[in-house]
């Protein structure tokens, strides 16, 4: 079994303090091994993969559009299936937008490596989305070792703010 002390991701917003870790991979040889790992970011193309392998994201026709240093925007367009009964985007959507952009924004920080699940989340509705597309911005804020926290823009198709959301993911490790 080969063991490797490998830099962490630094926090996009902390200390930079350096920080390392062991990992182990067995039936690998160093080389193998260090191919393997890649300490950057995915690329959009990688995480739009991620994301197009999620059943409920291809539901509601969730879209990568933009990656940015601290975070991910995401996008869906507004449908007849997607509406309350009012007549305008149904609020679980815009929640599972604001969910999934922070659950796609750590994803792609941690390339796939880490699974997490969300702890909690607040969210203010600030209008109603009636057309268009709407857009979630996500902001990762901090990256802990078991708590992550990331705040998200919801904007309408008019680009007008309408809502915004804390939320709080737990990291946990894969198994299996």
């Amino acid at each position: 079994m080969n063991v490797l002390a490998l830099p962490m991701c630094r926090n996009p917003v902390g200390d930079g303090a350096k920080r390392t870790r062991s990992m182990s991979f067995q039936n690998t040889n160093r080389m193998e091994t260090e191919r393997m790992i890649q300490w950057r970011s995915l690329t959009l193309t990688e995480v739009r993969h991620l994301v197009d392998k999620m059943p409920f994201n291809q539901l509601l026709g969730i879209r990568v559009a933009r990656l940015h240093k601290n975070g991910v925007t995401i996008q869906c367009t507004l449908r007849e299936d997607l509406r309350n009964s009012a007549g305008v985007l149904h609020g679980g959507v815009t929640a599972t937008m604001a969910d999934a952009a922070v659950g796609i924004a750590l994803a792609r920080h941690f390339r796939g490596a880490r699974w997490a699940t969300t702890v909690e989340m607040k969210i203010n509705y600030l209008r109603p989305v009636t057309q268009g597309t709407i857009t979630a911005r996500a902001h990762l804020l901090k990256i802990g070792g078991r708590l992550c926290v990331g705040r998200v823009d919801l904007f309408d198709g008019a680009r007008e703010l309408a809502g915004s959301a804390l939320v709080t993911y737990l990291l946990m490790e894969k198994t299996g």
